[in-house]
């Protein structure tokens, strides 16, 4: 249950930290920073530390769901409520297929959504490719403004759902 919520806060906080800097005017019209932060997101995209843990988490979840000697002697509603939100969870966070020909198999919070934080490393570098120096306004808004729509799948609820249904069956499980 530990590794479970130390992975779900880590991605959240990571992600969190990535969409401030992508939403923060003085990284967005720097192309050093950008690229430096470009670099640190794509970091996080292709790490899959966290996947292997929530699905081995989840694997005990099914587990105690299932297990009659559980049904026996306790309710098995908070395990199915926590199965279903992690299987949520874990939707919102992995495409779970080859991005495109080049590209790793990323995770990542929200990249089941048309906005996400690989739209934003290449709408980035794609403005760090431009030949001229500076980054233009238009630039910055159009950043600034996909950064925002990338921070809308972001669900809070759902990581504390998760949490709240670990203390659950932490309670179950110690009684």
């Amino acid at each position: 249950m530990d590794e479970i919520f130390n992975s779900i806060n880590t991605l959240d906080d990571q992600f969190l930290e990535l969409i401030k800097g992508f939403k923060d005017r003085d990284v967005v019209s720097d192309k050093v920073r950008l690229k430096d932060h470009i670099r640190i997101a794509n970091t996080y995209l292709t790490n899959r530390r966290s996947l292997p843990t929530l699905i081995k988490g989840k694997g005990s979840i099914d587990y105690a769901a299932e297990n009659t000697r559980i049904q026996a002697i306790t309710n098995r509603t908070p395990f199915m409520e926590l199965r279903k939100a992690l299987d949520e969870y874990m939707q919102n966070l992995s495409q779970g297929q080859i991005m495109e020909v080049g590209r790793a198999l990323m995770t990542g919070i929200g990249l089941n959504r048309e906005y996400n934080l690989i739209a934003v490393c290449d709408y980035g570098q794609s403005i760090i490719d431009k030949p001229n120096g500076a980054v233009s306004d238009e630039d910055i808004v159009n950043m600034l403004e996909l950064a925002t729509k990338v921070s809308y799948g972001y669900n809070p609820a759902l990581s504390e759902r998760i949490q709240r249904h670990i203390g659950e069956v932490r309670n179950i499980v110690n009684c």
